[in-house]
């Protein structure tokens, strides 16, 4: 299914920018890669960036209704860059690739000017980030997509915790919700690098033992 044709359906939050290529792209090409994973499933692991990369997200007139729906539907859009990153040079990685993650960035951005809900989700791994910096690196490319520092970690909590519905307990420090902390060394609204510098963890108000 089509991911505007999820939204209407009653879809509360998209997982996966790669989820609306179909829903952007041209015909033949949506055609194209609907018959190839069709197929086999797992082809969706190289087509997908190739099906990004013939998106023209400045010209094509799928774009707007689709950002105005997301807007509109206030959906939760998951993006989990990180997984699906690829740059010109990386080994492994096509010039077409490469122009397909490039895409997936702007369209994030294009959601997020226009009011749309991000949210930060991510896998255990991704190619580009340390193992267990997964969520981390997300951040970061959240940033590199046009969101703020600010706004890409207010992305990961406050806005997390309204897509889960558990907003009157989490994502926010306020009275009356749950000790849920991270101490970070640094200033993550500046750089937003700094958020790999864990520092302390706090559960439910407990201080939680480190590594060390």
């Amino acid at each position: 299914m089509d991911a505007d044709a999820a939204i209407r359906a009653g879809v509360r939050g998209i997982e996966h920018v790669t989820s609306f290529g179909t829903a952007l792209a041209e015909p033949e090409g949506t055609s194209k890669f609907k018959a190839a994973i069709g197929d086999d499933s797992a082809a969706r692991h190289q087509l997908r960036h190739w099906l990004w990369s013939t998106i023209d997200l400045d010209g094509s007139p799928r774009v707007k209704p689709l950002v105005d729906l997301v807007v509109k539907e206030r959906v939760f859009v998951s993006p989990t860059l990180a997984v699906f990153e690829k740059r010109s040079g990386q080994k492994g990685a096509s010039e077409s690739d490469a122009i397909g993650f490039a895409n997936m960035l702007k369209f994030v951005g294009l959601c997020h000017r226009a009011g749309g809900k991000v949210v930060v989700g991510s896998h255990t791994t991704a190619p580009h980030a340390e193992v267990g910096r997964a969520y981390q690196r997300e951040l970061e490319l959240l940033v590199e997509s046009g969101l703020s520092p600010l706004e890409a970690i207010t992305a990961g909590t406050l806005n997390n915790a309204q897509f889960f519905g558990a907003d009157d307990r989490l994502g926010s420090i306020e009275p009356g919700k749950l000790a849920d902390l991270i101490l970070i060394k640094g200033d993550p609204s500046r750089d937003i690098r700094a958020m790999k510098n864990v520092r302390h963890v706090i559960l439910n108000g407990i201080w939680q033992r480190g590594p060390n």
